[in-house]
């Protein structure tokens, strides 16, 4: 979406227009999205391909992923409107629109559902664009529903009908959330200058990482800040950080290793609200620690809050936000009074937050970072790295990827717990077995079996044609459970989860040209794994979308290496102090007692 103050234009996308929706989708699906999608683009693709070839023996017209554009004016804006419709075809005077879409299980599609108005919303506009080129043209609307596991189609016939009055009351509701954010920016500078510093004395040395924060954040830079316990870091940066973020629109990332650092913050945050502070800060936890029942299981069928949300959703969490920091107990309280699930409803509130705090697997993993806010640009995000000297360690751990035979072992026994039909099940446990014998066969090429580790060269292309095998049977699995229990997967289903560990494990083994990487087997332990030495090229991409990053630790020792580790920029602002304590109360211990010999 593109907004123009001056002129009063807008363009966008009739999806964004008709499918905006602040609902998070943590909980599904059950398909790896990359092969949901996939799925999906194949069979949008075969449809309009056997579309051509059908019509072209006679004079009708085929056009696929044709652009229209309707222009509206709503409340002196000018609305730009665009799309991409599937399907066209133009015989004498009719004019056929067709939209595609796949969706898990035909049988229970309905057109009644809110999905559907959607999907029938925009294929009407697309029908409302030729109505408006060609108003003396019958216009036909179709909405072709496909099946993504069984490809069945069913074709609806949906009667065409204007729908600008709705396009109108679209644009118009997009004009109101445009205002209360202008209006939120008019009430920015009141927010700013409520954050004060929360403390009566400055420790020595907190102004000038004050006054550093504030440069290196105006030059859109980097800074590493090496200090021991006693400085004053947390403030130190917190303070102009928050300052930052709230005066210029920004969005503050605070990130840990571990959860006691995540309590300082919330501590910190406290004393900023304590002293009139107008902001709001949320304490992300992990999914599985919010869970409210006694059995983490996010299966719709086995978990009352799963896919709940009641129709004041947004209300509610307007309400929420009321409370300045929010906590991971606040927000299971307000998740069990509404029946909702506390980490979909702490995601969806973290939109509204000005400062997160939360591990660092949420920005830096490559499965768990947060998509909604990193899978585009992030640019007017700040982050800052508490006891950044874990994170190298950490980011290294995110990209070694390993498979045991345990872990096959493990699938097929849970394969065999299911009740499914004999063909699937003997289809999957060889598959799965043939994997087994694939790591056997790696560990059986050493000169030396009895060694611990070793390096070895996985075959490549015998990895594909696994991961290509367990990846169509993941989609008959997942199929078959909605052609024959009408219900998903339980999310973290073990197959499904094995999949996607496989794919990601192809992924990185696709990298090992690279210096960073080395593939390894353990004999012993019966598993293959790809050891990534330094994870810095990754990090690297990742610290250059954000606005800036404030690295800091009390063991940031050589700076120059943590800095490359970190893959922080060359022109990072570095600072280094000593400890604020007297040297003469400094206690040494000796422990003779403890060996360090390797």
């Amino acid at each position: 979406m593109k907004v123009d103050n001056q002129k009063h234009q807008i363009q966008i996308s009739i999806r964004e227009l008709i499918y905006p929706d602040i609902r998070s989708q943590a909980v599904g699906p059950s398909l790896p999205f990359y092969l949901r999608t996939s799925k999906g683009t194949q069979i949008h693709s075969n449809y309009q391909e056997m579309s051509k070839l059908e019509k072209k023996q006679t004079k009708t017209s085929v056009k696929t992923e044709y652009r229209v554009k309707i222009t509206r004016k709503v409340k002196n804006w000018v609305f730009t409107i665009t799309g991409r419709t599937d399907l066209v075809q133009i015989t004498g005077n009719t004019i056929s629109v067709e939209e595609i879409k796949s969706v898990n299980h035909i049988q229970s599609f309905s057109l009644d559902a809110e999905n559907a108005l959607l999907y029938k919303l925009q294929l009407l506009f697309y029908a409302q664009h030729f109505k408006d080129t060609y108003p003396n043209k019958a216009i036909e609307c179709k909405l072709v529903i496909i099946d993504v596991f069984t490809e069945e189609q069913k074709v609806h016939n949906i009667p065409f009908n204007s729908v600008l009055p709705e396009l109108d009351a679209k644009c118009a509701e997009l004009l109101k959330n445009i205002h209360e954010d202008s209006q939120y920016s008019t009430k920015r500078k009141k927010r700013v200058d409520s954050i004060v510093f929360p403390f009566d004395h400055m420790r020595p040395h907190q102004q000038e990482i004050i006054q550093t924060v504030h440069s290196v954040l105006d030059m859109k830079q980097a800074l590493m800040l090496s200090a021991p316990s006693g400085i004053g870091k947390t403030v130190g940066t917190l303070f102009p950080a928050l300052q930052y973020t709230i005066g210029k629109g920004k969005r503050l990332f605070v990130l840990t290793s571990k959860t006691t650092q995540q309590q300082m913050y919330l501590e910190t945050l406290r004393l900023f609200v304590h002293k009139k502070g107008k902001l709001n800060a949320i304490i992300l936890t992990a999914k599985e620690k919010m869970c409210l029942n006694t059995t983490y299981n996010c299966d719709p069928e086995h978990c009352p809050y799963a896919d709940s949300y009641p129709e004041d959703y947004e209300s509610v969490i307007k309400s929420m936000l009321k409370t300045k920091v929010l906590t991971s107990r606040y927000i299971r309280k307000k998740a069990k009074e509404h029946k909702i699930c506390p980490f979909e409803l702490s995601l969806d509130c973290s939109l509204y937050c000005d400062v997160i705090v939360g591990d660092f697997n949420y920005v830096f993993s490559p499965v768990i970072k947060l998509q909604r806010f990193f899978k585009g640009k992030y640019n007017d995000c700040i982050c800052i790295i508490d006891e950044a000297h874990n994170l190298p360690d950490r980011a290294r751990e995110y990209y070694s990827p390993e498979l045991s035979q345990t872990m096959v072992a493990e699938c097929i026994g849970f394969i065999l717990t299911q009740s499914f039909k004999p063909k699937m099940r003997n289809a999957i446990i060889n598959k799965l077995k043939e994997l087994d014998s694939f790591i056997d066969n790696v560990i059986a090429s050493l000169n030396n079996p009895g060694l611990r580790v070793a390096s070895v060269n996985i075959d490549k292309a015998a990895v594909a044609k696994l991961l290509e095998d367990l990846e169509k049977l993941v989609v008959d699995y997942v199929g078959n459970f909605f052609q024959q229990l009408d219900l998903e997967p339980m999310a973290g289903d073990p197959f499904v989860i094995f999949v996607k560990q496989v794919h990601f494990f192809y992924q990185i083994l696709e990298q090992c040209y690279l210096d960073e990487f080395e593939q390894l087997v353990y004999p012993i332990d019966r598993k293959i794994k790809i050891f990534c030495k330094s994870a810095a090229n990754f990090l690297k991409k990742q610290m250059k979308g954000f606005h800036s990053v404030i690295a800091q630790s009390a063991t940031l020792h050589p700076v120059g290496y943590y800095r490359e580790m970190l893959g922080l920029p060359e022109n990072t602002e570095i600072l280094q102090y000593t400890s604020p304590f007297p040297q003469e109360n400094r206690l040494y211990m000796d422990f003779p007692f403890v060996s360090t010999r390797y």
